[in-house]
């Protein structure tokens, strides 16, 4: 099985070597690195040609000509990759060693699963542990994860922009990829709770308790713990941003 990493970066300097550093150090190694920077203004890109330098038949990086925002850089770089299962990374994050291994096992053991999502350890700015995971803020309790093995409770939350996934905790199967573009074309949705829609529209939005990362909170993100929680409304009334969405994802089954 062919696995693929996307991080996309902007004005990362002070964090995105840990991040890399982490994935290259996986107990079950990564096939191929895309780096997807979003025209940083920092060193960030100096730091990517230092990897990639390093590791050529890894690591592939490609600078935006022009902000693109977080969103379509990600859209772009999850297009130009070549694995059966992607995951995806933020630039200031943490990969405990044995993230890459345990997700595939998952997808391995549960042939229905199409995105699996899972929880991850705060840290500050140092990484100093901040005693609270993700799902946590995010109050994904375990009322919520139990309405949640039911994709279709799953999609109408997601849909209403309930979104309780973490972007930089996803990975999922390329076969996702042919019903998930563009992204957000309705609404402001974040890539997360996008792939989110379509994956539990599939029956196949898993998650996994464990933590899997060390989810950096700090005050330079741009969206996040640090930021606080915000759900964003949609920009059409709900019965009709409803009716639409779900003609759209059903029609992509």
């Amino acid at each position: 099985m062919f696995v693929s990493d996307v991080i996309c970066s902007y004005n990362g300097e002070r964090f995105v070597r840990k991040q890399i550093e982490s994935i290259l150090h996986q107990t079950v190694a990564v096939d191929e690195i895309i780096i997807y920077d979003d025209h940083s203004t920092d060193k960030t890109f100096s730091i990517l040609q230092e990897y990639q330098k390093l590791y050529p038949q890894l690591i592939v990086i490609h600078q935006q000509g022009k902000n693109r925002g977080a969103v379509k850089n990600f859209e772009q770089a999850i297009q130009q990759c070549k694995g059966d299962i992607i995951f995806l990374s933020d630039q200031d994050d943490i990969w405990y060693p044995y993230k890459v291994q345990v997700i595939l096992d998952y997808f391995e053991n549960n042939g229905y699963a199409a995105l699996v999502f899972t929880d991850g350890d705060l840290v500050d700015e140092s990484g100093n542990s901040l005693k609270r995971t993700l799902w946590q803020a995010w109050d994904f309790n375990i009322q919520l994860q139990q309405r949640w093995m039911n994709n279709d409770l799953a999609f109408d939350d997601l849909v209403r922009n309930r979104n309780k996934i973490t972007g930089a905790t996803v990975a999922f199967k390329a076969s996702l990829r042919e019903h998930i573009f563009p992204f957000r074309p309705y609404a402001l949705y974040w890539h997360d709770a996008w792939m989110g829609m379509y994956a539990a529209k599939q029956q196949g939005l898993f998650f996994i308790e464990q933590p899997l990362i060390q989810y950096r909170v700090h005050s330079k993100q741009l969206v996040g713990i640090g930021n606080g929680i915000i759900y964003k409304k949609p920009g059409k009334s709900a019965k009709d941003f409803l009716r639409k969405i779900k003609h759209k994802i059903q029609g992509s089954r």
